[in-house]
């Protein structure tokens, strides 16, 4: 009888912790193309920029959501290892413009000339 009621205390106790538990904001990697897989149609270009920072899939990701989001991007592609980015965007899309917005939290981005 004992052991029973430790067992439902220990279940109102989690219950209560998971209940108080804040959301969770880890968002999982999401699968980033290492190489571009569409050529730049007409009145697009291919902006490469280096990027500092980068440790892992869950990094690229975070990028690759970010200049997805730019006006004038179509696409992109990010290669961890060699710290590179590369995206398809309107030609009048400013390299220095993107590298500024896209350098947040820990991470420097730099055109390639």
């Amino acid at each position: 009888m004992k052991w029973m009621l430790i067992l439902v205390l220990a279940g109102v106790v989690l219950g209560y912790i998971a209940w108080n538990a804040p959301e969770p904001d880890y968002v999982a990697p999401r699968v980033v193309p290492r190489q571009l897989v569409s050529a730049p149609a007409t009145g697009e270009v291919v902006r490469a920029f280096d990027v500092e920072g980068m440790c892992c899939d869950g990094c690229s990701g975070k990028l690759f959501a970010a200049v997805l989001q730019q006006p004038g991007v179509r696409d992109a592609a990010i290669r961890v290892e060699q710290g590179r980015l590369e995206a398809v965007c309107a030609s009048d899309t400013d390299a220095e413009s993107l590298a500024r917005t896209l350098t947040f939290e820990k991470y420097t981005v730099r055109p390639i000339p």
